[in-house]
């Protein structure tokens, strides 16, 4: 369990490197973007309080991020990098339907893209635990693929897993099994 949550950590930070990265920014993106680090960082503080058993702590800190991703949402709707951190605090809080409509506000935001699979893996692993396995296994697929994209073989084997408790009779397990043996690995 810890494992998943580092993993799900630093996959998270990696998105938010990559949102933010060689942009120019207006003055309300730029006030946006205060708000949003200052989200993330409490975010990060939680992750570690998390990590570590302190999870009321954690809770405080989260609180406070999920507060900061609310002022840069409301300064700017358009705002990715606050759904997706405001979503995977709902991940970890337990509010699933929170967790789905965050993601999905950021994935429709932005493209699909082999930086933003971690997006689909949270979706999924909302609605898995939503008991809906179809939209679990519809996600996690399409994790699979971006990170496959981004070769990341450990993450593609992850949503498998993941699909395989979601529902080890959808096609898509076979259908991603394929994809990973069919694409050489890439040398990083």
């Amino acid at each position: 369990m810890i494992k998943k949550v580092l993993v799900t950590i630093i996959v998270s930070l990696i998105f938010c490197v990559n949102i933010c990265a060689g942009e120019t920014l207006t003055e309300q993106q730029t006030e946006t973007r205060k708000w949003t680090k200052k989200g993330i960082d409490w975010k990060v503080k939680g992750d570690q309080c998390w990590v570590l058993g302190q999870h009321q702590r954690a809770i405080d800190n989260y609180n406070k991020a999920i507060k900061y991703f609310n002022k840069a949402i409301k300064l700017d709707p358009q705002d990715a990098l606050a759904y997706g951190g405001r979503g995977f605090i709902y991940l970890v809080l337990g509010q699933y339907q929170k967790t789905i409509d965050d993601y999905t506000r950021a994935i429709e935001l932005y493209p699909k893209d082999p930086k933003n699979a971690i997006l689909y893996y949270n979706r999924g692993r909302a609605y898995l635990k939503l008991k809906l396995p179809t939209a679990a296994c519809d996600d996690f697929y399409l994790a699979g693929v971006l990170f496959l994209k981004d070769n990341d073989r450990n993450m593609v084997l992850e949503c498998i897993n993941s699909m395989e408790q979601a529902d080890p009779s959808s096609p898509l397990i076979k259908k991603l099994m394929d994809k990973i043996y069919a694409e050489p690995e890439k040398k990083k």
